[in-house]
């Protein structure tokens, strides 16, 4: 009579799995569909996908479920099959790395994309970055989400490279500032690094910096903003000090920015480690 109660009980749980599976699948069939550009091949990618998240269900510690709230997310964001496909793995083994619920770390990262202009494609290579920075540095993959949701824009449009901008996260991070705190920082720095206030230029006229140099694209001379490090390397280097920071980059922006002036040499490394640390987020998933 156990017996059959326990087999009796286990068969509903698995129904009641398979039912919700099958619901969430079931959205994000239809959202996919609508703007799927190739709808005679659609159905038989879309059962490849759902294999896929099936497997991964098997391999990791996440459910089929928990790994087909992460699809619902993606195709929310707007990724198509074959993009969820490449993409849903590196944020599974981000949510390894962090230990974090799948489905938040999908919406997180299309999150921290959608902030870059990153295109949909890269979330393999934004993964690594993201992996490299919070596996050397005192901050986690929900504290760095936060940092860019104020300010990915802000740094984006002022020259600041993604590899560069999430090193200098985990810069501030091990100085204590993090997440919004940190991102407010950067903001306010990325609006000085794109246009200077005459009082910002003035400071920076007396000690003889710029934060512009010109590179070589495509055969034309093109002004684009310095590597963050070698702009505090300068800054350093020309004696700045804090109420400098604060003349240039105004009152919260200074006080962080030293971090930058003092860590220059570290903000440098971390910036090469997550330029070419390609396949580290599925490494260290593999030790979680």
């Amino acid at each position: 009579m156990l017996n059959a109660y326990i087999g009796y009980s286990i068969m509903k749980r698995n129904l009641t799995e398979a039912v919700e599976y099958s619901n969430i699948m079931q959205t994000a069939h239809s959202i996919l569909r609508v703007a799927d550009d190739d709808l005679g091949t659609f159905e038989t990618r879309f059962s490849n996908m759902a294999n896929y998240v099936r497997q991964i269900g098997v391999e990791t510690k996440f459910t089929a479920i928990e790994v087909a709230g992460a699809v619902k997310y993606l195709s929310m964001a707007g990724m198509g099959v074959s993009t969820i496909m490449e993409s849903i793995r590196p944020i599974t083994n981000l949510a390894l790395i962090g230990d974090n619920d799948i489905a938040e770390i999908a919406d997180l990262a299309t999150n921290i994309m959608a902030g870059y202009n990153i295109k949909s494609s890269s979330m393999g290579s934004v993964a690594d970055i993201l992996a490299s920075t919070v596996s050397r540095s005192n901050v986690n993959i929900v504290e760095v989400a936060e940092s860019y949701k104020m300010a990915a824009g802000y740094l984006k449009l002022s020259g600041v490279d993604f590899t560069e901008a999430s090193a200098a996260i985990g810069i501030l991070g091990n100085a204590g500032m993090k997440g919004t705190m940190a991102g407010t920082a950067l903001r306010a720095m990325s609006t000085r690094f794109a246009k200077p206030t005459k009082e910002a230029q003035k400071t920076m006229d007396r000690l003889g910096v710029k934060f512009t140099q010109f590179v070589d694209v495509y055969g034309k001379k093109v002004e684009k903003l310095k590597p963050l490090a070698d702009i505090f390397q300068e800054l350093n280097e020309k004696g700045a000090t804090l109420a400098d920071m604060q003349s240039i980059f105004c009152k919260f922006g200074g006080n962080a920015s030293m971090m930058f002036l003092n860590n220059y040499a570290t903000l440098r490394v971390l910036t090469a480690q997550n330029a070419t640390s390609p396949g580290i987020a599925g490494e260290l998933a593999l030790v979680t």
